[in-house]
């Protein structure tokens, strides 16, 4: 947890029930994926189902109950070999700052080439959109956004770089540090030309078959930075402005078509991502 841990977490924080382990579940209703009802309290049955359940006590907030088999099921005979890989490090003459999606994919190709059966990757999840980079990938903002900074840029339709762009990325990729903040100062301004460009179709068709966002609350990442951009790190996301947003943010909210919006303090409108 990222912060100040709430007074109630003890409350709310999920129940992992895994085989051969005593959980005592609180009392209350346990409501199963599938929709089933039962009654819980003490040692978790043995007969629970598997699966994201949702535990309902008599007073107090819901929490998230997990029923886990403990571990991954693995095929019979299954025996193969892959490759781990920090993409952040796994850097090309062509990425920015960082190793991108573009060296994975080749990084995909080689191994798949060499008879690799997985590839293992950090993940790939979006941290804050400030010009003070996270550097763990392992303390994203959010789990529903992807990592722009990961993008090829030069792939994506509509980017157009001019020669300032090209020598401040070919600077990037030959540092001998990755300079996260420089990179994501880099990409904001290209992606951020094709945005005021209005967002050519084919922009549109390739941000909707990437999955940008995913799940309630989830908004485009690149329209969020266009609003977030100036606000700070403790910006949050939400879907209309909240009485308590400063004017110049409602001023964002509606001059950019089709964007989301910051809240800028602990307001009960804020995005849960």
């Amino acid at each position: 947890m990222i912060g100040t841990p709430p007074p109630d977490l003890e409350q709310r924080a999920p129940i992992v029930v895994v085989p051969e382990r005593t959980v005592d579940l609180p009392t209350g209703e346990l409501v199963c994926e599938d929709g089933t009802r039962r009654a819980v309290g003490g040692p978790a049955p043995d007969d629970l189902p598997l699966g994201y359940h949702r535990l309902h006590p008599p007073a107090g907030p819901s929490r998230r109950a997990v029923v886990s088999p403990g571990r991954c099921h693995q095929p019979g005979g299954l025996r193969t070999w892959g490759w781990a890989v920090q993409l952040y490090a796994t850097r090309s003459r062509d990425s920015w700052a960082i190793g991108d999606l573009a060296d994975l994919r080749a990084v995909r190709e080689l191994a798949e080439a060499q008879g690799a059966g997985f590839l293992l990757v950090n993940p790939l999840h979006a941290v804050a959109p400030t010009g003070a980079q996270e550097a763990s990938p392992y303390l994203p903002a959010t789990r529903r956004v992807r990592n722009p900074l990961d993008l090829r840029v030069a792939e994506v339709p509509g980017a157009r770089m001019d020669d300032q762009d090209a020598a401040a990325g070919a600077a990037l990729s030959a540092g001998a540090e990755l300079d996260r903040d420089a990179g994501w100062a880099l990409h904001r301004r290209v992606l951020r030309r094709v945005f005021a460009a209005g967002e050519p179709v084919e922009f549109l068709t390739w941000r909707q078959a990437r999955s940008w966002s995913t799940g309630r609350g989830g908004a485009c990442w690149p329209n969020v930075t266009a609003v977030t951009s100036g606000n700070g790190p403790r910006s949050c996301v939400t879907r209309t402005p909240p009485r308590c947003a400063p004017r110049q943010t409602r001023r964002r909210w509606r001059s950019t078509p089709g964007c989301s919006g910051v809240c800028t303090c602990n307001c009960s409108g804020r995005a849960r991502g």
